[in-house]
């Protein structure tokens, strides 16, 4: 992937946690009922 490339994909994504656009740019096969682990704050 060129860096072009990188940028235009996480630009097309929008605004998500990091950890479904890690996902959506690596290719990961996720399930319907996938969910992030990833928090913003301790609570």
């Amino acid at each position: 992937m060129t860096y072009k490339q990188y940028h235009d994909a996480i630009l097309r994504e929008n605004s998500m946690p990091l950890e479904m656009l890690r996902a959506i740019l690596t290719n990961q096969d996720l399930k319907k009922d996938f969910k992030t682990n990833w928090k913003f704050y301790n609570k």
